[in-house]
């Protein structure tokens, strides 16, 4: 790795550490306020709203995020060919945002539970068209990871102030996901700006060829992060189907608190991806060796966290949660161990496995994870009734089951690497 690569890589961490601080830790700030307002059962309602949400963020990410930064990151000195990825991922994008619209609409009309609570699902859908806006996979594509984290932290910090300025009893609920959203489009708004204004990105109308070229492109990882959701995500969905708005207040509230923590190993992934499809495009063995240096600390420093974690779970929903704590705290408890697994499953499956172009392994095996994941679900909360406890045994299991399954990939792939290199 030459000075510059460095500089860049380090500058790209710094700033998504930031993005991770915003995402994650500022929302902390607000659970235990909105946790006690709002009572666990409208805290749980909200979260199952925006957890829905995420169906409609992955159907419009359409796997972009991953495939349309690799082609940005390849093409970069190619204003050309910047403007005709952009265009088309843009263009397949809104066209997937009038897709969920619809989606949601339908739903609302036809699904007691959402049309019951129809308010909350349509002020939290801004969230989605903000993502849409937001060209965060061009910013990650060019390195540019800085503007990402202002706008992130900006839009965290006015949500976190306008809570405690506003919300004042149970019946300000509505005003959440009203926040978040506008929030979201703020910064799609902002970030588009940027990249057609200061990055100069041109608009061009892109080909039905170039269309199908990005959507080939990102349609295996579009695959592998619907599979994704069956065990993040849909957890607090499934949660919602079968028990009460409260239990999911409980759960929800735990899991974020673990999320939020797990969440700042994901600026590493990030920053440090790109990095690698470059080196890996040069040469798959350079790519494997960086790999090879990068697992053991990785591994020690997320196995510390989740140490640290177990062991303060009682503490950590007290200060949190307040008085109803014991029920999230079983929960913090179980899921304590999820970021040394998940952070180690990260450097072998999306940095390994996608630098490399194995879209198609890693999606088979998040594919495979889950379905495990929806019938663990299933089985512990819908016929064992073990509630928040089961869904959280069947979340671990899961990241497990990812974890088993890439490691073998990732031992496959490079045996077959240095074999060839013989």
């Amino acid at each position: 790795m030459d000075r510059s690569d460095k500089q860049t890589l380090i500058s790209n961490f710094v700033s998504l550490t930031l993005v991770q601080w915003a995402n994650y830790l500022l929302p902390l700030l607000t659970l235990p306020f909105l946790f006690r307002v709002l009572t666990a059962e409208r805290y749980g309602l909200v979260a199952f709203a925006q957890a829905f949400m995420q169906y409609f963020v992955i159907l419009t990410d359409f796997g972009f995020s991953l495939s349309a930064t690799r082609e940005i990151s390849t093409n970069r000195a190619d204003d050309k060919a910047v403007a005709r990825i952009f265009s088309s991922v843009m263009l397949i994008k809104l066209a997937l945002l009038l897709v969920s619209f619809l989606l949601l609409v339908v739903l609302i009309l036809t699904v007691p539970k959402f049309r019951d609570t129809w308010p909350v699902f349509l002020l939290s859908f801004g969230i989605v068209i903000g993502q849409v806006l937001f060209p965060l996979w061009f910013f990650q594509g060019i390195e540019r990871m800085k503007y990402v984290a202002l706008l992130n932290l900006l839009a965290r910090l006015v949500f976190t102030v306008l809570v405690f300025a506003v919300i004042r009893e149970k019946s300000d609920y509505l005003l959440v996901p009203l926040f978040n959203s506008l929030g979201a489009l703020a910064m799609g708004i902002i970030g588009m700006t940027l990249a057609l204004v200061k990055f100069k990105v041109s608009l061009t109308a892109p080909s039905a060829e170039s269309l199908k070229k990005h959507i080939k492109a990102a349609h295996h990882i579009f695959a592998g992060k619907i599979a994704v959701t069956f065990y993040t995500t849909s957890n607090v969905v499934i949660l919602g189907l079968f028990s009460s708005d409260a239990i999911v207040g409980f759960y929800a509230a735990g899991e974020k608190i673990v999320r939020a923590v797990q969440g700042l190993e994901i600026p590493f992934s990030q920053a440090t991806y790109p990095y690698v499809s470059k080196l890996a495009g040069q040469s798959p063995l350079a790519a494997l060796r960086f790999i090879r240096r990068v697992i053991p600390p990785v591994a020690a420093v997320t196995g510390l966290i989740s140490i640290a974690l177990f062991l303060a779970a009682p503490m950590i929903a007290r200060i949190a949660l307040g008085q109803a704590s014991q029920e999230s705290a079983r929960v913090i408890r179980i899921l304590a161990f999820l970021p040394l697994i998940v952070g180690v499953a990260i450097v072998y499956g999306n940095l390994f496995l996608l630098s490399l172009g194995l879209a198609r392994v890693w999606a088979r095996i998040v594919i495979v994870s889950g379905a495990v994941s929806l019938a663990g679900a299933a089985l512990f909360v819908g016929v064992l009734k073990m509630g928040y406890v089961g869904l959280s045994v069947n979340v671990v299991l899961t990241e497990s089951l990812i974890l088993l399954l890439c490691f073998r990939a990732y031992r496959k792939t490079s045996r077959d690497l240095l074999s060839r290199a013989e």
